[in-house]
């Protein structure tokens, strides 16, 4: 029996596991989804471009490129994660609000990360691709993490 998204959820919200699972779930494997494209790139790359590279260098590339991309995407994945495990609180959360929490996080990143003591500054030239990259790469791993979701909880 399917139940509708637009139900509320029961008096009792939804379980605490449930929630962090959401969270760890978006955190965990969100910045992942994103950067893994680039770091497989980054690495067929190095290896075809010259031919006295070792398998081994063009792996650490890739493990380089992996923590650099969660050392950019935590933010951005854990608050998508938090603002999901909230709206579970009222409505069972669907596609659309998963999509709607990853740019409510962009957006919450790019205006109170400059107010934050450490932060890194994008170049103002490029910023407007830089942000829409960090766009479309938000909306990739929302919705493989959705569908990762989907596929390991199979009630709704």
């Amino acid at each position: 029996m399917v139940q509708d998204a637009s139900l509320p959820v029961s008096s009792a919200g939804p379980s605490r596991s449930r929630m962090l699972f959401v969270i760890a779930l978006l955190t965990v494997f969100g910045p992942l989804v994103a950067i893994l494209p680039f770091g497989i790139f980054a690495a067929v790359t190095k290896m075809t471009a010259s031919s006295q590279v070792r398998p081994g260098e063009a792996a650490d590339l890739m493990l380089f490129a992996i923590l650099f991309g969660y050392y950019i995407a935590w933010p951005y994945a854990l608050l998508t994660g938090a603002i999901v495990a909230l709206w579970s609180w009222w409505r069972r959360p669907t596609f659309v609000v998963a999509v709607g929490a990853a740019l409510a996080a962009n957006a919450v990143v790019y205006f109170v990360a400059p107010l934050l003591p450490v932060y890194i500054r994008l170049d103002p030239f490029q910023e407007p691709l830089q942000i829409l990259l960090l766009l479309f790469l938000s909306l990739l791993a929302v919705s493989v993490c959705w569908l990762i979701f989907r596929l390991l909880v199979r009630s709704p």
